[in-house]
């Protein structure tokens, strides 16, 4: 009987013990990765302004609420005489680590061709820009629409959209 016991057990402790081992190589493979995040960035034919400058700064967790930014704002990362035209794309890859998000302030041609960034207009209501999220997919369509708001002589982003396929 205990050669019998021993006939069994013996290979199910191995198959236990080969078990437990992959488990621990699964584990380190469920790690977030920093991985390249391509973005399909529009500015939305509804707008009423060309952008020319995009700067980023880094946040946390994407699933965190509020999370504070974590970095400082980028230079531009538009390529140099890039003009995102209402109605057009402007493909990129951005280093936005998996579950995490960068905030986007921009920089517009106004009605008199000069260049200006938004959040250093008069009366700008100092608030958190759009986000571009690394969650849910490697590949983000984001866009975002500027309109002109007379009463307070601003330009505005009035619709922003950040959507993972």
């Amino acid at each position: 009987m205990k050669q019998f016991v021993m006939i069994f057990i013996l290979p199910f402790m191995l198959m236990l013990t080969s078990m437990s081992s992959c488990h621990k190589e699964e584990d380190i493979e469920d790690e977030p990765q920093t991985a390249r995040l391509h973005v399909e960035f529009t500015n939305d034919l509804a707008s009423e302004f060309s952008i020319n400058i995009m700067q980023l700064r880094p946040h946390g967790n994407a699933g965190m609420a509020n999370s504070p930014a974590i970095g400082n704002w980028t230079t531009n990362i538009l390529t140099e005489g890039t003009v995102i035209a209402p109605g057009t794309t402007y493909n990129m890859d951005l280093d936005i680590p998996n579950l995490f998000w960068d905030e986007y302030r921009l920089g517009v041609i106004d009605a008199n061709g000069n260049s200006i960034m938004l959040h250093e207009q008069e009366a700008w209501p100092n608030q958190t820009g759009p986000p571009i999220t690394h969650w849910g997919s490697d590949k983000r369509r984001c866009y975002v629409t500027l309109h002109y708001q007379e009463e307070n002589d601003l330009i505005l982003i009035s619709a922003w959209g950040d959507n993972a396929y």
